[in-house]
């Protein structure tokens, strides 16, 4: 871990961070356990929850932006923290870093375009039904 990583200790319950907040930061769980989750117009949408070896936060660092959905730790948690600043850094010394990175990123687009298209079909039979029931 060099300097400007630093590992957080998080209590279950407790936000690594919230949607909207500035993100400058993207984390890896070392222990325990994140859901990661935002709020709708129906509440709390689960996108996901992450255990140890999978990472978060990154969308935001690598587009500059706030972040889309908020953090919460599941139970005690320990994460490791990998400030924007040196996300290249640690890419280029541990290509495996990256390379793993990349792979997940694929995985979550491929993951999120299945479920995209789950939705469409029920929307394509829900708009079906209302044609045939409406005439």
């Amino acid at each position: 871990m060099s300097a400007l990583q630093k590992q957080l200790l998080l209590k279950a319950g407790e936000n690594v961070f919230e949607e909207g907040d500035k993100g400058d930061s993207m984390y890896v769980v070392s222990q325990g356990q994140v859901q990661i989750h935002r709020g709708s117009s129906n509440g709390r949408v689960v996108l996901t929850t992450l255990g140890e070896g999978e990472f978060f936060g990154e969308m935001a660092i690598v587009q500059n932006t706030k972040r889309t959905a908020t953090a919460t730790a599941l139970c005690d948690t320990t994460l490791m923290e990998v400030p924007a600043s040196e996300l290249d850094e640690l890419m280029a010394t541990k290509p495996d870093f990256g390379a793993r990175m990349i792979r997940e990123l694929v995985h979550r687009l491929w993951e999120t375009s299945d479920h995209l298209v789950g939705e469409r079909e029920k929307l394509g039979i829900v708009l079906a039904t209302e044609r045939i029931i409406n005439g």
